[in-house]
């Protein structure tokens, strides 16, 4: 996967925010895509350095948690209280 992720060099910064928004729209926890998605891109030949692909992966996971499903949950757990 490393030589297919290569040649996106910055532009897979503005892919990975959209792949988590869409993985949690298909049910896929935030954390855990995040998680996946942070350990396949640190093993591949990706140029981009680690602070940007963390920060891209944050952005993601803000995102996610506002349209996802999982958005729900905690809006109810958070006006329990």
């Amino acid at each position: 996967m490393g030589p297919n992720l290569s040649h996106l060099s910055w532009g897979l910064l503005f892919v990975i925010p959209v792949v988590i928004v869409l993985l949690a729209l298909l049910g896929i926890h935030p954390l855990v895509s995040i998680t996946l998605l942070g350990q396949v891109l640190l093993t591949s030949q990706v140029t981009i350095p680690t602070l940007a692909i963390a920060l891209a992966l944050n952005v993601g996971g803000a995102l996610s948690y506002l349209v996802s499903p999982f958005e729900g949950a905690i809006v109810l757990t958070i006006k329990g209280k």
